[in-house]
């Protein structure tokens, strides 16, 4: 039997193809794309070829433009990419990045106006009828989208959604397609992979869907690799694996990337090119090192400064020292020896193994770890959203778990909570002012409607909000709106602890030295404690007073943000997260003037 190698995959493709959607014919991607409306003046069947291009160029991109009616969302834009090279787009949302690579790939919504030309290997992309595109997308070209879990099919299982792409582009037989399955999730690091193929992508962590998804896209051996996003708001070890896994591939197949990313340190460790983009303009492009070392565009300057490099440890105390606090200070919170385990499959998971620490009143005390380490679940433990196995956890020196019904509700407005995904945590079919006033007349029934309206107005101008968006929905903000909405929501009820689990790990760097510093300046109006969960442990080092590694349910490290330890710790985990950072290979210091 033939060797299922990469060059064997490419010769065993077929020209037919399925229906359905491009990449996948199982629902995988549940709504329907097309390449939107076709150039005009160009005939509907022709193949249109670019006999000019470069023998080394894999992709060329002529005028790109995309406009949805009259919005244009991508100006005219051209670059080349190469195989074996890695070329990055970088901008903050909405910028026209991920319209960029969705028109390339024949994804974008049917109402979209898509012109210009995308020479892949001489052959204009553009100019293909669905049916011929199919032929490319997943085959010659695969995708990585940005969150795996809405990307993959939640009823299908793993083997089943990567054999419909075989089944779709290869002439394999079902044992050959079974063989290459295996031999993707191998590829891809997986670890059981005869296992882990017959279970649903809930049942799967994070890095390992990502993971999936990555097995999903090279399963066709593409010599073009769209990622987008594909590490965004996973820890910095899986991000480091999931990187370096990429770059394994490219070097074994000779693969070109076309890489997303709105992390600078990561564009600046992983790619070959950059192009930044702003409004749907390229404002800047050029060799990496090159463009972000000596930016000549005001906006990649911009970029440069909102960043917060690792090695430059910014605090925001630098600025504005606070009083410190006495040792004989009462803590806000203390937690003694807390446990909580979950039972899965007839195995004990243990979550929260022993964890002790307190945290006092304005103290921002930061938490990181891996994913799966058990950061989420200490923090339901303080909310009294989990009960715990065993342990205490008492606030101002009255304990949590004692507290039921009424007393319970009594101290809920104290203790308030900022989510990971504002977009998951806000009602979508509720407006902004109605879930204001419902959570008001919760917790203060004798308000009247006049002075919740103001108080709501006074939260909202608090984050730099308008007052008009009490009449707007959830989904008519941005990213950084809606988390600033969150955040006025938690202040609503005037706690003195502000839980923030992962508040900034999906957002643009400039949103989130926004957030950041909002954070910051709420922090000192209202006298907050933060509790502030991240992976990012730039974001923690910036933001937090004192810092606590949290690994396997246990905190192994203790850091305060002065203590010289912070740049040498001396835990093996701590110096694992130290080392999987991505850092920029040169220095930063010039662009730097304005610091948080």
């Amino acid at each position: 039997m033939t060797a299922l190698t990469p060059a064997n995959v490419l010769k065993l493709r077929c020209t037919n193809s399925m229906g359905g959607h491009p990449l996948s014919a199982n629902g995988a991607f549940p709504m329907r794309f097309s390449l939107g409306q076709r150039p005009q003046n160009r005939p509907p069947q022709a193949v249109v070829r670019f006999t000019h291009q470069n023998s080394a160029t894999l992709l060329h991109v002529q005028d790109l433009n995309v406009r949805y009616g009259n919005k244009t969302v991508v100006e005219p834009m051209s670059f080349s990419l190469s195989p074996g090279q890695t070329l990055a787009l970088v901008g903050e949302s909405g910028s026209g990045k991920t319209s960029t690579a969705l028109a390339l790939c024949g994804l974008l919504p049917r109402n979209a106006q898509v012109r210009g030309a995308a020479y892949y290997q001489g052959t204009d992309l553009l100019s293909l009828r669905p049916a011929q595109l199919r032929t490319y997308q997943g085959s010659q070209i695969g995708v990585i989208f940005q969150e795996p879990l809405s990307s993959l099919n939640p009823v299908l299982r793993i083997h089943t959604q990567i054999d419909e792409i075989l089944k779709t582009h290869t002439s394999l037989n079902k044992k050959q397609r079974r063989e290459r399955i295996i031999q993707c999730l191998k590829q891809v690091e997986l670890p059981h992979p005869e296992t882990l193929m017959r279970q649903y992508p809930h049942q799967l962590s994070g890095g390992q869907r990502q993971r999936v998804m990555i097995a999903m896209a090279i399963a066709c051996a593409p010599r073009l690799l769209v990622a987008d996003e594909p590490t965004t708001a996973l820890d910095v070890l899986t991000q480091k694996s999931i990187l370096d896994l990429l770059q394994k591939i490219q070097r074994e197949s000779n693969m070109a990337i076309l890489l997303i990313s709105h992390d600078l340190a990561v564009v600046a460790e992983r790619s070959d090119h950059v192009l930044i983009m702003h409004e749907g303009h390229i404002v800047e492009q050029g060799p990496t090192a090159q463009v972000l070392a000596s930016p000549q565009a005001s906006y990649t300057r911009q970029l440069i400064q909102a960043t917060l490099p690792i090695e430059l440890n910014l605090h925001y105390q630098q600025s504005e020292p606070e009083t410190r606090r006495t040792e004989s200070t009462p803590p806000l919170l203390r937690v003694r020896n807390l446990h909580k385990s979950f039972s899965q499959k007839n195995k004990i998971q243990r979550a929260v193994d022993g964890v002790s620490f307190d945290l006092y009143a304005g103290e921002s005390l930061g938490l990181v770890g891996a994913s799966g380490c058990g950061k989420s679940t200490l923090s339901r433990l303080i909310m009294r959203l989990y009960d715990p196995d065993a342990g205490e956890i008492h606030f101002q020196g009255q304990p949590l778990s004692a507290l039921k019904g009424a007393s319970l509700q009594t101290l809920r407005p104290r203790i308030q909570m900022v989510f990971q995904d504002p977009y998951g945590s806000l009602n979508p079919r509720t407006s902004v002012g109605k879930l204001f006033d419902q959570l008001q007349r919760l917790h203060y029934p004798t308000r009247s409607r006049a002075e919740r309206y103001q108080h709501s107005c006074t939260m909202l101008d608090a984050v730099h909000m308008s007052s008009q968006s009490l009449d707007r929905y959830p989904h008519e903000f941005s990213g950084g709106q809606r988390q600033r909405i969150a955040i006025a929501r938690a202040l609503l009820l005037q706690p003195e602890l502000l839980i923030c689990d992962e508040p900034v790990s999906a957002l643009d760097v400039s949103i989130q030295e926004r957030i950041l510093d909002l954070f910051v300046g709420l922090k000192k109006e209202f006298n907050l404690s933060y509790l502030f969960i991240s992976h990012d442990l730039a974001v923690v080092r910036y933001i937090s007073d004192r810092l606590l590694v949290m690994h396997e349910g246990k905190i192994v490290d203790t850091h305060h943000f002065e203590n010289a330890q912070w740049s040498a710790p001396q835990h093996p985990y701590t110096r694992r997260l130290m080392q999987a950072i991505a850092r920029f290979p040169f220095s930063l210091a010039p662009h730097l003037e304005k610091s948080f």
